[in-house]
């Protein structure tokens, strides 16, 4: 839905990127969601769960992240996925994107069809170490 939200807020004049969220305590545990450039400045956009984060201005990923109490009214499992933050700059416009549809790899294979009883099974722990 973060996709459909980047593709689509641009024809209505609002610029958007997509973010890619990640709770590091959780394994496997992410979620996408927009960020949308209006009043000046970017602001969150979850279209899954229909959040538009909004107190008089629009609050950016940045502002979500560095005060975690902006977040108090969600779930926890919700907040603890801005412990980690992606930005992703996407022009669904740009004539040289090539878009074609494609399926999962082995990667995203393995994580779908295995129960990994929340733990690592692919080394990836490893990496957040360095």
């Amino acid at each position: 839905m973060a996709r459909a939200g980047a593709v689509l807020l641009p024809y209505i004049g609002i610029p958007c990127r997509i973010l890619t969220l990640a709770d590091l305590s959780r394994t496997y545990n992410g979620h996408a969601v927009a960020e949308g450039f209006y009043q000046g400045t970017y602001g969150v956009i979850d279209f899954i769960h229909g959040y538009l984060f909004y107190d008089k201005t629009p609050f950016s990923v940045y502002e979500l992240w560095m005060d975690k109490s902006r977040l108090d009214a969600y779930s926890l499992s919700y907040r603890d996925l801005y412990s980690a933050v992606g930005i992703s700059e996407y022009d669904s416009t740009d004539k040289s994107n090539v878009y074609r549809i494609s399926g999962p790899n082995a990667y995203y294979l393995k994580l779908i069809y295995t129960d990994h009883h929340d733990q690592w099974i692919m080394g990836e722990n490893g990496l957040m170490k360095n």
